[in-house]
């Protein structure tokens, strides 16, 4: 499992990835599954009039290769304009079909939610989820669905922010989400969010309610991407979001 913390404001989408995610491994004529460090999971979307940042808990691989890198392969296309619920549906048919493919024979299903946070020129921000057992608008599900489905909130009118938090949310108590909301309408700093989002991720690793599959560190983006480092305290810059804005691209942030 993992955790990530994802805020839209009127301006900016504010999002923080931890590194953890699921491998199954075999012992013996078994296959278990295990937590594991992973890169950065955080992958941005840009087309003409809106642009998303998209990160993921749950499995580490989809069809033999890192979810990270499969989701930027599943996003590329040719030259051309897509919608955001084009976006949104090719993510869910795809992911549900490559989970069924990746989960060993013996699991049911294994919890995987993509988080999207959506900026669209002349529309509210939006927080959309796919996933095979969390919504963003309901307690998660149980058990956990075999295919994907989506749920999606947009900023009202009188919001200032609109948070969405998955994996483990349980691990980031009131009080941090209730700081995080301060911080997000009391400044326009991104520096300051995300060593917020940095230090709310920190604490809930050490929670117990993240039963160890939460990492201490995470990646964090607000105009830039950059990794926070927990033993040190300060944050490396990983690569500017500055990617072409006249046609689609996907761009996995790396480390």
């Amino acid at each position: 499992m993992s955790l990530n913390i994802c805020i839209a404001t009127r301006f900016a989408i504010h999002q923080s990835a931890d590194f953890c995610v699921t491998e199954f491994i075999r012992r013996g004529s078994i296959w278990v599954p295990r937590p594991i460090a992973a890169a950065p999971k955080i992958t941005v979307l840009q087309y003409m009039g809106w642009r998303a940042v998209i990160t993921y808990v749950g499995i580490a691989r989809l069809d033999g290769i890192s979810t990270a890198d499969w989701l930027a392969r599943e996003l590329t296309h040719p030259l051309g304009q897509r919608s955001v619920e084009e976006v949104v549906e090719a993510i869910r048919s795809k992911a549900s079909l490559s989970l069924a493919r990746s989960v060993p024979p013996g699991f049911f299903a294994t919890n995987h939610s993509f988080t999207m946070g959506v900026l669209v020129d002349g529309a509210p921000p939006q927080i959309i989820m796919i996933s095979n057992y969390q919504s963003i608008t309901k307690p998660p599900q149980q058990p956990t669905n075999k295919e994907l489905f989506v749920s999606t909130r947009y900023l009202g009118s009188r919001e200032p922010t609109l948070v969405a938090i998955s994996g483990i949310p349980h691990a980031v108590d009131r009080s941090d989400g209730a700081l995080l909301a301060r911080i997000v309408r009391s400044t326009n700093k991104n520096l300051v969010v995300r060593q917020k989002l940095a230090e709310i991720n920190r604490r809930a690793s050490g929670r117990s309610q993240s039963q160890g599959m939460i990492s201490p560190s995470c990646a964090a983006t607000c105009d830039a991407a950059e990794i926070y480092n927990s033993s040190t305290g300060k944050f490396r810059q990983t690569g500017k979001l500055n990617v072409a804005r006249l046609f689609h691209t996907a761009t996995l942030l790396a480390d």
